[in-house]
């Protein structure tokens, strides 16, 4: 197909010279030319894909305008670069169209004059090979085709884990080899299978089983991956075994070197008798490094492990005494199952049996192209989803399938091509991320924005349209939810390795982007690159040397993903690569400053240093004009410079979480903030600056301060807000938090956190007209009575609800008022929430609640719960309860609840809810129950 993400780039660029079309004023006549020249490969590009045109030669046209359009991009940033440069040397301009002097817009016209020249030759001298459509064709044609996508929930849309078809055999055999207790310490059982044959979901089905969970103290899993660290992979066990660790004690773990860990890995499993799942491991050594953490000869409770691996050598070695499972491809019938559950994902669609029956000989044969894969069957399954269910559609695809497709390969080349042409960059985008590993979906949508890959439609936020996108990636089963929200939103996601390798391997065609060491560079080229850990090639390649590289001069994202980066590549990051829009460095341990040079990136708009050791911000920072998005998560960095506040006007998203220092350092943030700002100035008295600065703050995460008094409520777009107090939420600023909230109805998410001794002042505060808010999480006290208010003051659209340190009393009912919030789905109530010692659940309360967490409330001694409430209740969590006496008899009208979890509970307790315990009739119709 010729169209693929050249298209995009395309619009991209032409949207970008009309939106800086006064600086080009001085280049008009070159500019508009370009323009005219971008619609007509557009046009040209559309027509291609209708006729289904794809050759060599095309591919060598497209190749060969790739290249002149990153130019004439090269061309307008740098320009844009220039231009800013010389606003910061604060020289007054006699007109906008004057930047630097006729030099500049001189040289600028000549290279935007000879791409064009270059463009015309390639377009009018293959016209006629390539059939190109004339000028007033291409003006009818060059429209958004695109129609806009539909919203939908995605729950289900995917096959769940439990809808798995086949492998029932394999399944029972696994799960008695892990339960089965032959005296030895360490138990290994392995399942074998090529990739996308559904190794992962069969294991993560077995993990989650309540036969398994039952019979082990503790399990976790671990994703390995080929490129993995060790000390990630025992951090990832210690803390899936260790739950519910401090911010000081995640801090220790994050420092701790390869031996400590293995000692503390050991000494944990010394203690319980745990099930660990590694997923996805490629070598032998690589299991030998991990085997050493698992066993201590001398003591310890026996441990089990699982192994999902492609390489039956691993298998063979990680256990000789256990024969391996291999998975073999499913038979027919099994595959069409997964094929209809993933085309008709709800079977409360209309006339889906008439329709089954309609298309059930085409269903048969596109199924028979997929050889019996779960993940080409989900993946055609996904994009017909998307289709008319109707025979002449079915049988047109199936006479493509018949003539392109003969493997698994090529059924997700197939499915990668089926995708719009402005999803395909996004696709691609997560072919960046190192295997298996998860990221934040609001993470991965700014980058997109940040990159320019998502065009606004009118009347709509971009964050929407790329969440659409998003949405339909998953969808087409192309992108894989690891996590949801309490509002059905998505909050992580990932993608399956072989379409990794396929995202990879397509970039690499449309120089998208680079990972070091997996693609060679090109000059002029590379957009966007990578880092990640343990490559083979990592010492010679892309790391070092970068400063001297001219095909990386044009980088326009850099993301990493290791924990250390060589100085040179460190330097030239911000000496050589003046271009960047997104730079991402979270969890890079060895930056523990900025240097100046960052001041020159002046199209950054994406910058995210979480969980490094940087301890200050310098006050350059403020050159950052376009900065759009700052992320210090987790930093050591206790104060912003004024400059953050006075200059970066566009700044949206601020998150500054101390997570790793004290309360007492935490006071200090503050503090330290206003003395700085008073130093800038020289003036003692001066007044601190005021938030309102940032008009177009959609995510705030702060350390409370006096910032709170200096208009808060003025910031009206922001959609997410979360205050972490050390500082009397209830006392100097309190009447002004109480005015903003009041006044910033369009927020999703607010979280405020109380210091201990203070309150949150929202005793008097009504909710009733957020009408978008649906995540809400309250730490202290709720005003000085502690009361909660009425449930008509709640926000309407509340899904989820975090309560700690509210103090909530028994006299008062609280848990009444919170069963009356009908479309509550989470709720969370931990330390201190609760002060009372029975906590009564009446008839027809929670009519929506899916999960209901109780973590270390001190106090509770009893639960009860009436016949009616908790009707759709999907998990109980409790831990660290350690007063509660017994299960409450009520759990045995819960019929729909699935799940019970129970965490760090007395022995006594445990004893009652075991087969022979006093509670086990409450609670045997649960299908997973874990101790």
């Amino acid at each position: 197909m010729a169209e693929s993400v050249f298209r995009f780039l395309l619009e991209k660029l032409s949207s970008l010279l009309s939106d800086e079309a006064n600086l080009l004023l001085g280049v008009k006549q070159q500019s508009g030319s370009l323009q005219n020249q971008f619609r007509l490969i557009t046009a040209f590009l559309k027509d291609a894909d209708k006729k289904q045109q794809s050759s060599t030669l095309m591919e060598e046209w497209v190749s060969q305008m790739r290249d002149l359009v990153y130019e004439a991009e090269d061309v307008i940033d740098l320009l844009l670069l220039k231009a800013e440069q010389r606003r910061q040397q604060n020289i007054c301009l006699r007109y906008v169209t004057y930047p630097f002097h006729f030099v500049t817009l001189h040289k600028t016209g000549k290279r935007i004059q000879e791409i064009n020249r270059k463009l015309g030759i390639l377009l009018y001298a293959n016209k006629p090979l390539l059939e190109i459509q004339t000028i007033e064709d291409a003006g009818e044609s060059s429209g958004h085709s695109n129609e806009p996508l539909q919203r939908k929930r995605r729950r289900d849309l995917n096959v769940e884990e439990g809808d798995v078809v086949g492998f029932h055999k394999e399944e029972e055999e696994v799960t008695r080899l892990l339960t089965r207790d032959d005296g030895r310490q360490l138990i290994t059982v392995s399942i074998v299978g090529m990739g996308g044959l559904g190794k992962t979901t069969l294991a993560r089905k077995i993990y989650n089983s309540f036969h398994v969970k039952q019979h082990f103290d503790v399990s976790t899993w671990v994703y390995v991956s080929q490129q993995f660290k060790i000390t990630e992979l025992l951090q990832a066990a210690i803390k899936g075994i260790k739950v519910n660790l401090t911010d000081e004690e995640r801090r220790e773990l994050w420092m701790k070197d390869e031996e400590d860990l293995k000692a503390m890995l050991s000494n944990l499993l010394n203690q319980k008798k745990c099930l660990i799942v590694f997923d996805d491991l490629w070598k032998i050594e690589d299991w030998e490094s991990l085997k050493v953490a698992l066993v201590d000869p001398d003591e310890g409770k026996h441990c089990r492990v699982l192994i999902t691996t492609r390489n039956e050598d691993v298998a063979r070695h990680a256990d000789p005494s256990i024969e391996p499972c291999r998975l073999l491809h499913l038979n027919k019938e099994e595959s069409l199952e997964l094929f209809w559950k993933k085309v008709f994902p709800s079977e409360a669609q209309i006339n889906v049996v008439e329709t089954k029956k309609i298309l059930q000989f085409l269903a048969e044969k596109i199924v028979d192209k997929c050889g019996g894969l779960p993940l080409a069957i989900v993946l055609l399954g996904g994009l017909l989803c998307r289709k008319r269910k109707t025979a002449d559609e079915w049988s047109r695809i199936q006479v493509g399938l018949d003539r392109h497709l003969n493997n698994c390969e090529e059924i997700l080349a197939f499915s990668y091509r089926d995708l719009p042409y402005q999803l395909k960059p996004c696709f691609l985008y997560f072919g960046l991320l190192p295997e298996d590993h998860a990221i934040r979906s609001c993470i991965m949508i700014d980058i997109w924005k940040s990159d320019g890959l998502i065009r606004g439609r009118p009347g709509k936020r971009m964050e929407d349209v790329a969440e659409e996108y998003l949405e339909e990636l998953i969808q087409r089963s192309m992108v894989q939810v690891t996590e949801w929200r309490s509002n059905d939103e998505i909050y992580m996601c990932r993608i399956h390795d072989l379409l990794r390798d396929l995202a990879i391997k397509e970039a690499e065609k449309e120089n998208f982007f680079q990972i070091n060491g997996k693609n060679r560079l090109s000059p002029n080229r590379s957009r966007r690159l990578a880092i990640h850990p343990h490559d083979d090639t990592h010492d010679n390649t892309t790391t070092t040397g970068m400063s001297q590289s001219t095909a990386l001069s044009n980088l326009r994202s850099f993301l990493c993903f290791t924990d250390s980066l060589p100085k040179d590549t460190w330097k030239s990051l911000f000496r050589g690569f003046k271009l960047l829009r997104v730079l991402d460095l979270s969890d890079v341990k060895d930056i523990e400053s900025l240097p100046k040079e960052i001041g020159q990136l002046v199209h950054l708009e994406h910058l995210n240093l979480s969980r490094t050791l940087i301890r200050a911000l310098p006050s350059c920072i403020g050159n950052l004009r376009n900065l759009k998005t700052l992320i210090l998560e987790e930093t050591c960095i206790k104060s912003l410079p004024i400059t953050i506040i006075l200059k970066l006007k566009q700044l949206r998203n601020l998150v500054h979480c101390l997570y790793f220092y004290t309360a007492d350092d935490k006071a200090a943030v503050f503090d330290e903030f206003e003395r700085s700002t008073c130093n800038c100035y020289g003036v003692a008295s001066l007044p601190p600056p005021r938030i309102d600065s940032l008009p177009n703050l959609e995510i705030l995460l702060m350390h409370a301060g006096s910032w709170i008094n200096g208009g808060l409520d003025k910031l009206t777009k922001l959609r997410q807000l979360m205050i972490f107090g050390e500082e009397d939420l209830g006392g100097f600023c309190g009447e002004a938090l109480l005015n903003a909230i009041c006044k910033l109805n369009q927020l999703r998410n607010l979280a405020l956190e109380a210091s201990k001794c203070s309150f949150l002042p929202l005793a008097d505060v009504s909710f009733a007209q957020h009408s978008y808010l649906y995540d809400l999480r309250l730490v202290g006290k709720i005003g000085p009575t502690g009361r909660l208010p009425p449930s008509c003051d709640f926000p309407p659209s509340l899904t989820g609800l975090l309560l700690k340190n509210t103090h909530l009393r028994q006299e008062d009912n609280p848990m009444a008022t919170l069963g009356e919030l009908i479309n509550l789905r989470e709720l969370l109530l931990r330390s201190n929430a609760f002060d009372g010692m029975t906590m009564a659940f009446s008839a027809g309360g929670f009519p929506n609640l899916r999960q209901l967490c109780l973590l270390e409330l001190d106090k509770l001694e009893y639960m009860e719960l009436d016949q009616g409430t908790l009707p759709n209740l999907k998990e109980l969590y409790i831990a660290g309860c350690f007063e509660l006496k017994m299960l409450p008899d009520g759990l045995r009208h819960i019929s729909t609840m699935p799940k019970l979890v129970l965490r760090r509970m007395p022995k006594q307790f445990i004893d009652r809810v075991r087969e022979d315990g006093e509670d086990w009739e409450k609670i045997k119709h649960v299908p997973y129950i874990s101790f």
